[in-house]
């Protein structure tokens, strides 16, 4: 026979007992180079790109944006909403969350250092990107067609993907085994 709880119970809903959990996992996964624990050796990409891309949408988005409302309603799958929406987003907001990528490379070459597995969907993700993004500067006039693209200067976002991912590269070559 089953009895009551004694003392103090606090009524839990569904909702607010997954929010808590999804709380306690973050807490948890959240460590510098993107760790999951000391004692594992799984290190999490997506965990890295998961943090930079979504403290930099919270943070320099605004509120008042129509976009702001699918990002809040993404933001478990923060890399996913990233690379679907990457043209609806403001092309200052994309070269944010590509100049914080830049600026944490050594997060990158730390995991991808300890799992080379993870390079493929590093590239991948870098790859749906770049697909989005043109690399023909738009305010190009019509009459300087003549011009060949490859002498045409990239726009600042699809030149500052292409320089991360290099340099998270060159970094990754260069580093000392672990």
């Amino acid at each position: 026979m089953e009895q009551p709880p004694i003392g103090d119970v606090k009524q839990v809903n569904v909702k607010t007992a997954n929010k808590s959990i999804r709380g306690m996992r973050a807490d948890k996964h959240k460590s510098p180079g993107g760790y999951q624990d000391e004692d594992s050796d799984e290190l999490l990409l997506d965990n890295v790109l998961t943090d930079i891309i979504g403290q930099v949408l919270a943070n320099k988005m605004n509120k008042s944006d129509a976009e702001y409302k699918n990002f809040k309603e993404s933001y478990d799958q923060v890399v996913s909403y990233f690379q679907e929406r990457l043209e609806h987003l403001p092309e200052e907001l994309v070269a944010d969350v590509f100049q914080e990528m830049n600026d944490r490379q050594p997060e990158f070459v730390n995991v991808l250092s300890r799992s080379m597995l993870d390079i493929c969907d590093l590239v991948r993700f870098f790859a749906r990107c770049l697909r989005k993004v043109s690399p023909i500067a738009p305010d190009r006039k019509k009459d300087e067609s003549s011009i060949s693209q490859d002498s045409r200067p990239a726009p600042k976002t699809f030149a500052l993907m292409v320089e991360t991912l290099s340099q998270i590269g060159n970094k990754l070559l260069n580093s000392d085994p672990l």
